[in-house]
């Protein structure tokens, strides 16, 4: 009995650029990331987090 194809779903290509950020947020809205693991790329990001509060411990 042959092998059944493990069928890969169909995406929409990504976009290389978006006219605007709504664009941005109604295609990722409808469509998931894990669609596009193949096009995406590490980045080094540096995060620094800073509170506009002060507190005090006791």
């Amino acid at each position: 009995m042959p092998k059944s194809k493990r069928q890969v779903p169909q995406c929409d290509s990504l976009p290389e650029n978006f006219g605007s950020l709504e664009e941005f947020w109604a295609f990722w809205d409808t469509h998931s990331t894990a669609d596009y693991e193949e096009s995406m790329e590490d980045v080094d990001v540096q995060v620094t987090l800073r509170s506009s509060k002060i507190y005090c411990l006791q």
